[in-house]
């Protein structure tokens, strides 16, 4: 009869040999599953990459600062993908029109929230949001700040509801080129894909709900402008008048006691994305419209 210690110790072998497979397999399969995820990650991202090498830490106002992403259209968090070289790295075209109203502008049912900065989880760490977010009236009227053709039209893909228009400014190739983006927004009758569009041209409204803004960004975009690599600051590229404009309304809105009281006490995600923004030995020039890129003060 054979001994229990000697029945036992190929047991115990078989049993530990069966262990280690498993575990090689666990492993393997991870493996693959991390494998595929880079892949896709890869596949489908965006990436801005914009020479900012102008910009000091003593200089809030950046030349150009999304990328939403905030996320922009087309595109998700912490997506990543490379823009053909052929683009440039910055926006060559100037003389845009503002795409609102500044009589629209609603300081007291929200608040701009500036290019750049970092805000929440959705906003890159590096890059922050994308575009300028502005809280105009419900159903104020939205203007093409140029003249070009919509390229994309689509949800905006987000809670807070909406279209999003892209407007090509300026094509680098097929289905490449600057384009400028009107998301949360209701476009009017006749706007589609295609539409042709001139300077100054109604072409949507400004959509519920209250206090949530609306959003333009300027950004190069490829594979059929449904993807957006980087984004500007597209107030460095409006026409004199309309920076006149801009300029008046936004001096008026600094003295607004809500506009700073809105910007000390928002919170998103239990942080204050804007209060030190406030802080003038950080930020001598005052609250801007655009920041560095992935400036984050939470």
């Amino acid at each position: 009869m054979l001994s229990r210690k000697k029945i036992l110790v190929p047991t115990i072998i078989a049993a530990i040999l069966i262990g280690v497979s498993a575990v090689l397999l666990i492993v393997a399969v991870n493996q693959d599953a991390e494998d595929e995820n880079i892949a896709t990650y890869d596949e489908l991202s965006v990436s801005p990459n914009l020479d900012h090498s102008a910009e000091t830490q003593g200089n809030n106002r950046a030349p150009a600062a999304p990328h939403e992403l905030e996320v922009s259209i087309g595109s998700a968090p912490g997506e990543r993908r490379d823009l053909p070289s052929s683009a440039g790295s910055s926006f060559p075209g100037g003389g845009l029109e503002l795409p609102f109203n500044t009589s629209d502008i609603d300081q007291q049912n929200g608040e701009v929230n500036p290019l750049g900065v970092v805000r929440f989880s959705k906003d890159l760490a590096e890059f922050g949001h994308s575009g300028i977010d502005i809280p105009l009236t419900q159903g104020a009227p939205i203007y093409a700040v140029a003249d070009g053709p919509v390229v994309v039209l689509k949800s905006a893909g987000d809670p807070w509801g909406g279209q999003g228009i892209f407007q090509l400014l300026q094509s680098v190739s097929a289905g490449e080129g600057w384009v400028f983006v009107y998301e949360h927004v209701t476009p009017v009758a006749g706007i589609k894909n295609g539409s042709e569009l001139k300077t100054g041209d109604l072409i949507a409204t400004k959509t519920p709900p209250a206090r949530f803004t609306a959003h333009f960004q300027l950004s190069a975009a490829f594979n059929n402008y449904e993807f957006t690599r980087g984004m500007e600051c597209w107030v460095d590229s409006l026409s004199t008048s309309a920076l006149t404009k801009l300029n008046t309304w936004w001096s008026k809105y600094l003295t607004d006691s809500t506009m700073i009281n809105s910007w000390r006490t928002n919170t998103e995600e239990g942080k204050f994305p804007f209060r030190g923004l406030l802080n003038t030995a950080q930020f001598p020039n005052g609250p801007q419209l655009c920041y560095s890129p992935g400036t984050d003060v939470r």
